[in-house]
């Protein structure tokens, strides 16, 4: 037992050495181990979460058909106020003539 853990510890002490002599495998590794943890999230996170969405049948929800024409209603009304602030003529304040009532 005591000569596995010699060996271990000394493995560890030389496995800096041993990655920066090979520092370029070491990369290579380092990168393709990244690239296959991202895939494998990738996956995990988007395309698996949207193959039990369509397997569960979605959400459903009932819609209250009154409060939809309600909101419906005010929205129409307030784009009628949007639309018609463009037509309204202002008088230019800064023209020579004009009273402080006109303006």
């Amino acid at each position: 037992m005591k000569l596995e853990k010699e060996k271990i510890i000394n493995f560890l002490l030389k496995f800096p050495w041993i990655v920066a002599k090979h520092a370029f495998f070491a990369c290579l590794v380092i990168f393709f181990l990244a690239l296959f943890l991202g895939i494998l999230l990738f996956y995990k996170c988007d395309i698996a979460s949207e193959t039990a969405y369509f397997e569960n049948g979605g959400e459903t929800f009932l819609l209250n058909y009154q409060s939809y024409q309600y909101v419906l209603k005010q929205w129409k009304e307030g784009e009628k106020k949007f639309m018609g602030t463009d037509y309204r003529e202002y008088k230019n304040p800064f023209e020579k003539g004009l009273t402080e009532e006109e303006i």
